[in-house]
């Protein structure tokens, strides 16, 4: 019986690896970054963002460096449970979720 309770544990959390794994490539896939989509939206709304303060959120969230890098400090929040910030709704994304969790379950 043990051993089935570690098998079955050790399927989950390679499922789960595999399961982040997909989840950040398909984030990762349409072209540019979520800083280009950003820019373009402001600009269509009137705002002028520079190609300093661009690259400046560029730094901050990471997306300067290698997918590896990025893939490696993003699990090692979601682990620590800190999901980061919705940069849409300025707002934590645990929160979000969280708000929506229980609709979820409901249904």
């Amino acid at each position: 019986m043990l051993s089935y309770v570690l098998r079955r544990t050790m399927m989950g959390v390679v499922t789960m690896i595999f399961v982040s794994l997909i989840s950040f490539a398909i984030i990762q896939l349409p072209p540019g970054d979520f800083i280009n989509y950003y820019v373009a939206e402001q600009m269509a709304g009137g705002s002028i963002v520079s190609e300093d303060a661009a690259q400046s959120m560029r730094d901050r969230y990471g997306l300067d460096q290698p997918i590896y890098v990025q893939y490696g400090k993003w699990m090692s929040q979601v682990l620590q449970g800190d999901f980061g910030a919705s940069m849409m709704l300025q707002r934590p994304v645990g929160d979000v979720i969280g708000e929506r969790l229980l609709l979820t379950v409901v249904l």
